[in-house]
């Protein structure tokens, strides 16, 4: 009798959430959000200033990036440029490659390719076109194709101006101290530079106002503490919150959600300056 061999699947995916054809203007400017799904963004034409948490990516036509469940980003046409995207949300169960988290594909022609026939099927199948199978089909395309991409090497593509390294270089000091509450007037202070001008890059490459994203850092502290298991006393204290009860009307106003909804898992999305309870 032949014998079987075994197939792991390290992950599958669930369902889609979006599969849109963008063609932008050289204003367009999106205000940055985070989501509890996984996130494709592929330039078919065109230049975009991407920023993910901190570092802001420059993409080019065949360039592609992953944002990651919960990680904040945004998006912006390059100056003089008219792009044209292709963006795709999907769940997934189980753990995708690492690989897809780090820095931006630069495709193949094949791959690019792969990705558009992977695209189409996905996009005629959330709109409602094909046939009853058409969804397991798209998951399976998706899924081989992020396997694939998984094993592929990425290129930084680092946008290196001095406001785009300066904006990073505050998203860090944000990050470090997410438990001090820190204000705007400190964090000025400790990278010498002044309030307005951090206003101004947050505008520019966040899309939302540096006191909403700091408040967005802290929510997301503390919902991975609560989900590890911290108490509310022991996190709003880590936190420097003046009290339990305070901690919770803070996660109540910014996320729609109590503490005992975090812990039991309740799916957080961020759109502008707000989180709300899926």
């Amino acid at each position: 009798m032949a014998k079987i061999k075994p197939v792991e699947n390290q992950f599958w995916i669930e369902g889609f959430y979006s599969a849109y054809d963008f063609s932008w203007d050289e204003s367009f400017a999106f205000g940055g959000e985070s989501h509890d799904f996984w996130e494709i963004v592929f330039v078919s034409d065109g230049m975009v200033d991407v920023a993910e948490d901190g570092t802001v990516y420059t993409l080019r036509p065949n360039d592609m990036i992953l944002h990651a469940p919960m990680e904040f980003h945004s998006i912006r046409s390059k100056k003089g440029c008219s792009p044209k995207v292709r963006v795709l949300s999907f769940r997934t169960a189980g753990k995708l490659p690492t690989r897809l988290c780090e820095g931006v594909f630069s495709l193949t022609e094949e791959q690019k390719n792969d990705y558009l026939r992977v695209f189409d099927d996905c996009f005629r199948f959330y709109h409602g076109e094909g046939s009853a199978d058409c969804g397991q089909a798209c998951s399976c395309l998706l899924q081989a194709f992020l396997c694939r991409l998984g094993s592929a090497d990425t290129s930084e593509k680092v946008n290196s101006s001095p406001a785009a390294a300066q904006y990073r270089r505050l998203v860090a000091d944000m990050t470090a101290r997410v438990c001090e509450n820190l204000s705007l007037t400190e964090l000025a202070q400790a990278n010498n530079v002044s309030v307005s001008y951090i206003k101004l890059l947050f505008q520019k490459y966040a899309g939302i106002s540096p006191k909403a994203y700091y408040t967005r850092l802290r929510v997301r502290y503390a919902c991975r503490r609560l989900t590890e298991g911290g108490s509310v006393s022991e996190v709003a204290e880590e936190m420097c919150f003046s009290s339990p009860n305070y901690f919770c009307t803070f996660l109540k106003r910014t996320t729609g959600a109590l503490p005992s909804e975090i812990k039991g898992g309740a799916g957080l999305f961020m759109r502008g300056d707000f989180f709300v309870k899926r």
